[in-house]
């Protein structure tokens, strides 16, 4: 059971540890886990990976999301990432660029769009 006495195995001692003897700290950034811009999984089977809150980014959340509203509603924001991963058709670092021939027929269907945060359109 995951609830009652049986979830303390599962449970470190101290908050901001994990792994099987909890002796791994969760990552921090600006004095603070995850950078105070997400969650730790934590405990005897969290991973010490940030799950970043929205409009944050990066391994240790402390890199904003780009555009307005976040990655212009053409893409999310991925922490593995560290910024935009843009839908397909969309490209740049905010995902503001469309590509020729639109996101629905990129590239007129002839080619291939360099799409995604790093891509040109």
């Amino acid at each position: 059971s995951i609830f009652g006495e049986g979830c303390l195995q599962y449970e470190c001692p101290v908050s901001g540890f994990w792994g099987l003897d909890c002796a791994q700290p969760c990552p921090t950034g600006a004095g603070a886990v995850c950078s105070g811009h997400g969650a730790c999984s934590e405990g005897r089977q969290g991973t010490g990976d940030c799950f970043c809150s929205q409009g944050w980014s990066g391994p240790l959340c402390d890199v904003p999301c780009p555009g307005m509203p976040v990655c212009n509603s053409r893409g999310i924001c991925s922490a593995q990432a560290a910024g935009c991963q843009c839908f397909p058709g969309f490209a740049g670092p905010e995902c503001a660029q469309e590509c020729a021939g639109g996101w629905r027929t990129p590239c007129s269907l002839q080619g291939e769009c360099a799409s995604g945060a790093t891509g040109d359109g």
